[in-house]
């Protein structure tokens, strides 16, 4: 069979449409995700839309505070059992599983309620997490970037 110059472009063009398709289905690699991860707050906070990021500006100094401290040195630990810790600065922590589904990460804390995040960036020593702000749950830093300890 001999294809004409314009069917073999067709047809490259198909097949890297397919394959992109299949690599962003791709399913994340567990051994990548598992470990323990820091939070880096001044890359997440960059990431926000400008309404939100007047909204962190205005912030009265104490709540600002309060804030950044919420999230800076955050530790984001995801077990090979399907548990996960997240332990604050301020050495809080919340505990419960974790479920993974494609390029979803869906965490259930122990009080039963859950957060979805989208995983974006998942290699050996970077994980950039968005959160999918849906209803009530919508968070100001929606997308949380973290390096590997």
């Amino acid at each position: 069979m001999i294809l004409n110059k314009n069917t073999a472009i067709v047809l490259l063009v198909l097949l890297s449409l397919f394959v992109n398709k299949g690599f962003s289905q791709e399913a994340v690699d567990t051994n990548f995700l598992t470990g323990t991860w820091i939070f880096n707050y001044e890359s997440s906070k960059a990431k926000v839309d400008i309404k939100t990021k007047e909204r962190i500006d205005n912030l009265k100094v104490d709540d600002k505070t309060k804030f950044e401290e919420a999230y800076k040195n955050r530790k984001l630990t995801f077990n090979a059992d399907g548990t996960f810790t997240q332990q604050l600065s301020n050495e809080k922590s919340i505990s419960g599983t974790w479920v993974l589904n494609n390029k979803d990460v869906v965490l259930t804390m122990l009080q039963g309620n859950t957060k979805a995040f989208k995983i974006k960036k998942l290699s050996a020593t970077s994980l950039v997490l968005k959160h999918e702000n849906k209803g009530k749950s919508k968070m100001m830093l929606a997308e949380w970037n973290f390096t590997k300890i």
